[in-house]
């Protein structure tokens, strides 16, 4: 497991998209369908950490930080001041 440095957060990511409907009522194929929002939950922390801890769920800007993929998952580090909300 990758242990982040300074302000960092390694986070398991999941993208969640908007309904494949036009504000027309159209209904969209998934390849159009635009991401809106990443959630994702804190895997580790860097020292520099105070807001989040492992284990939150939180949610982060959809091209924020650097992805990385590893066995099927996708990960994302971040600086902690790259997450919008942490949900209770």
């Amino acid at each position: 497991m990758l242990k982040p440095v300074g302000d960092r957060v390694f986070i398991r990511k999941h993208i969640e998209t908007e309904e494949g409907k036009s504000s027309g009522g159209i209904i969209l194929p998934k390849a159009s369908e635009i991401a809106k929002v990443a959630k994702g939950v804190v895997e580790t922390v860097g020292t520099d950490v105070t807001l989040v801890k492992p284990k939150d769920e939180v949610i982060v800007g959809i091209f924020a930080g650097t992805e990385l993929e590893e066995d099927g998952e996708v990960y994302v580090l971040v600086r902690e001041s790259d997450i919008l909300a942490v949900i209770n």
